[in-house]
């Protein structure tokens, strides 16, 4: 992957509770040994103190293993996504690996997440197709119909939603 200085970039998080979803972030160099890449995050932010006067808006920045560096995906315009379509949801400020389940009207969707085992309703303009970096290339996967297994799981989280 050949990035510049002031790339946008995404890291792929491995922390728990954020496995696997995307940041967005700008490549700023490499470390002095040459084995990370520094970069500064747009979304996440330092914490601050409460009692702190003034709120300053300071981005995280954090060196990363380069396995959890790609570039930011091409944007690919859709005027709608299909059922089961896998999708990439901004959610927490990150994006976040889903599939499309329900259309509510002409612009929302449910997705979910099998990682989390969650679903949860987006308006369009929170969601983007799905794309993989394999070997420096972007690619589409292509859409698969539900699985039996994956029909099983959702009908038990829609009675479990109905339930509360």
């Amino acid at each position: 992957m050949a990035i510049s200085k002031g790339d946008s970039v995404e890291i792929c998080m491995q922390e728990e509770g954020f496995l696997g979803s995307f940041y967005e972030a700008t490549f700023l160099c490499k470390t002095r040994n040459q084995k990370k890449l520094l970069v500064r995050y747009k979304t996440l932010m330092y914490e601050q103190d409460e009692d702190e006067k003034e709120y300053e808006r300071i981005f995280e920045v954090d060196a990363i293993e380069p396995c959890w560096v790609r570039p930011s995906p091409p944007k690919i315009l859709v005027s709608e996504f299909k059922l089961s379509e896998k999708v990439d949801a901004y959610d927490n400020e990150g994006w976040w690996e889903g599939i499309i389940v329900k259309r509510h009207g002409f612009n929302n969707y449910s997705v979910y997440f099998e990682t989390t085992n969650e679903l949860k309703d987006f308006s369009s303009y929170e969601l983007r197709v799905h794309q993989d970096y394999v070997d420096g290339v972007w690619i589409r996967p292509p859409t698969e119909p539900y699985s039996i297994y994956l029909d099983m799981k959702l009908d038990r989280l829609y009675r479990s939603l109905r339930r509360n």
